[in-house]
């Protein structure tokens, strides 16, 4: 089985995440038509090969976005309009392979979900941003990875 090329095109089109359901309802636009079926085993395929970003959405479910990067990558998700910040942390992945190691596991993997809402999509919905604050306490709780 090969991946549709219309839908990797699709996908490729688009630098945000999308929902299989998106990503099919935009093709015709983009000169392809093709069921919605074939969107989604065309990117449950790519997925299993590593090939896009893959991201979970709690309302809408999976999410894909063509794969820039090589190595394991995080981002921050705006909930909004889907625009995506690769974010690196060595503290997680320290995190992870010390409770990893603490255990007796090895290869351990792990997913992190950040999501957001980025300030483009706040200043629209008129809010000033009062949780500023927050991130940098995170980002001190993270530094310290040695509880479990």
């Amino acid at each position: 089985m090969t991946a549709d090329p219309v839908a990797l095109r699709g996908l490729a089109a688009h630098p945000c995440f999308v929902t299989a359901q998106t990503l099919h309802t935009r093709l015709p636009a983009e000169g392809g038509r093709i069921g919605l079926t074939t969107v989604y085993r065309t990117l449950h395929m790519l997925a299993e090969a590593g090939l896009p970003d893959t991201a979970r959405d709690p309302s809408e479910g999976q999410l894909f976005r063509i794969c820039h990067a090589r190595d394991h990558q995080h981002y921050l998700i705006c909930r909004s309009c889907r625009r995506s910040v690769p974010v690196t942390s060595a503290s997680v992945e320290r995190w992870a392979s010390v409770l990893g190691h603490r255990h007796g596991f090895t290869d351990v993997q792990h997913v992190i979900e950040l999501t957001g809402v980025c300030a483009a999509c706040r200043s629209r919905a008129g809010d000033p941003g009062s949780h500023a604050g927050h991130s940098a306490s995170a980002v001190r709780h993270l530094s310290g990875y040695a509880g479990d």
